[in-house]
C-alpha cells in the first residue's frame, strides 16, 4: 500500500486553509482550533468527509483514509489527561505560553528560560 502524496499545487491549496499549520507532500499538521472543531462535529454525528468539507477542505484531494486517520488521532488525543494540544510544529515556549493562556495560569520568565535554551 503506497501513501498518497500531494503535488505542489495541492500543497499550496491546502496551505491556504486557516486550519492548517503546515503541509508537506505526505503530511498535514492541523491547528488546535481544527481539532476542537472536528471533535465537536463528530459528537454531533458528522462523518470525517463531511467534517473536512465543512472546514473548507476537498475530501477527494485528502482521501478517506487520511481523513479517518486524522479524526481517529484527534479522538485519541482528546481522551488523554492532557486533552487536545497545540501541534508540535510550535516551539515548546509557544506551547507553554498557549497552555498558560488557556488555563488562566501564568508562567514566569524564569519558567520559560528554564525550558528555552539557545545552542
Amino acid at each position: 500500500m503506497t501513501k498518497q502524496t500531494f503535488t505542489q499545487d495541492e500543497i499550496n491549496l491546502i496551505a491556504q486553509n486557516p486550519y492548517v499549520i503546515s503541509v508537506c507532500p505526505t503530511r498535514i499538521t492541523y491547528s488546535l482550533a481544527f481539532k476542537k472543531f472536528a471533535i465537536q462535529q463528530a459528537k454531533e454525528g458528522l462523518k470525517s468527509p463531511e467534517i473536512f468539507e465543512k472546514a473548507g477542505f476537498d475530501p477527494q484531494m485528502l482521501g478517506k483514509p487520511r481523513m479517518y486517520a486524522a479524526l481517529k488521532s484527534f479522538k485519541k488525543e482528546a481522551s488523554t489527561p492532557e486533552g487536545l494540544r497545540e501541534p508540535r510544529s510550535k516551539s515548546k515556549k509557544d506551547r507553554m505560553e498557549a497552555f498558560a493562556k488557556e488555563t488562566g495560569g501564568y508562567l514566569r520568565k524564569e519558567d520559560l528560560d528554564s525550558y528555552w535554551c539557545e545552542w
